[in-house]
């Protein structure tokens, strides 16, 4: 999911569905040819600091405020404390064999709600249609451009939405929905209203709006992390350890330090830090005390502390280490019995 939602909605005629079931359908029945990026793609003005390569082709791989290409880094790649991220070039839109479409259909509407910037939608759909062919016509725009009335009569739901184009707005009846903007970040973005309208609505989505509102919430999705655990088990379905403070009285013990802090829901990277010792971890709950947030608490790893809105990958490392042990002490417990 992106990190912000700016910039000003979209339209473009491409077709729609006869039925939300069908509209499922929809996305997934051509599948295209599995594509990769493209190996003589350009980083304009990204030199490799060491060949020296301008600009870098391909894959731009970035230690730090250095940047290699990808030759350099399968060369090795200096050590360093810092996080590699790879910067892979844009992959190409496979081009989609459509039905034919049926000019007869009354068209079904796509609502995509991403702000304009780098993934253009309503070309990407272009000429998009179902498999009874009736036409898919696709808006696109960010969380802030929408405005809505939902309403449920004669036991049938519908919705009215209103989307911002530049200095005028345009009305649509989305038939689907497909999310690609965050719904809460920083203060004062906060689309929650407008997914419970959704919700309200019955408006199928490509990514459920079940699973959207579940997520918005660490302990919530961490929850649903310890059911599948339990369904699975701990072996099959590890988990990364965690801790729950509802509120800064609650604050009063942690695993073992060092530990990443997280308060409240996911923002985007932000409202987090490492705590070395007891002392910090202290004069954090006297922080948390002025609001009424709560706070997750995890082990700290070298790549703990994720970058934007990702999952935490430490606890792979956690959980390795915890096998190793236990075999240590099986070994250990045979030696003994052996002896």
């Amino acid at each position: 999911v992106s990190t912000q939602s700016t910039g000003n909605a979209r339209g473009s005629s491409m077709g729609n569905q006869p039925s939300p079931s069908i509209a499922r359908k929809a996305l997934t029945h051509t599948k295209p040819k599995p594509t990769t990026t493209a190996p003589g793609y350009q980083h304009t003005g990204i030199m490799c600091d060491r060949c020296g390569a301008c600009p870098i082709s391909g894959i731009r791989w970035q230690l730090g405020t250095e940047d290699f290409c990808d030759a350099c880094k399968r060369a090795g790649l200096p050590e360093s404390t810092e996080q590699l991220f790879a910067h892979h070039p844009p992959v190409p839109v496979p081009k989609v064999e459509y039905t034919v479409p049926d000019a007869q259909l009354k068209p079904r509407q796509l609502l995509v709600v991403d702000s304009i910037g780098r993934d253009d939608w309503v070309a990407i759909f272009k000429d998009a249609t179902l498999p009874c062919g009736t036409r898919v016509e696709v808006f696109q725009c960010g969380w802030q451009d929408i405005s809505f009335t939902s309403y449920f009569e004669n036991n049938a739901s519908a919705i009215v939405c209103s989307l911002q184009m530049g200095s005028s707005r345009v009305m649509c009846r989305p038939d689907m929905l497909l999310l690609r903007n965050e719904v809460q970040g920083l203060p004062p973005h906060d689309a929650r209203n407008l997914l419970l309208g959704f919700r309200h609505a019955q408006v199928p989505s490509v990514n459920s709006l079940e699973s959207v509102y579940a997520l918005l919430e660490r302990p919530w999705a961490f929850a649903e992390l310890i059911r599948l655990q339990r369904k699975l088990g701990p072996e099959t379905f590890p988990v990364v350890p965690q801790y729950y403070y509802p509120n800064h009285s609650e604050m009063q013990f942690t695993p073992e330090y060092p530990v990443v802090v997280k308060v409240a829901h996911g923002q985007a990277g932000y409202g987090k830090m490492k705590v070395d010792s007891c002392k910090q971890f202290y004069d954090l709950s006297s922080v948390m005390a002025m609001n009424r947030q709560y706070c997750t608490c995890l082990l700290y790893t070298s790549d703990a502390a994720d970058e934007e809105d990702s999952v935490d990958l430490g606890g792979r490392r956690i959980i390795k280490k915890k096998k190793k042990k236990e075999k240590m002490r099986k070994r250990e417990k045979k030696k003994q019995v052996h002896d």
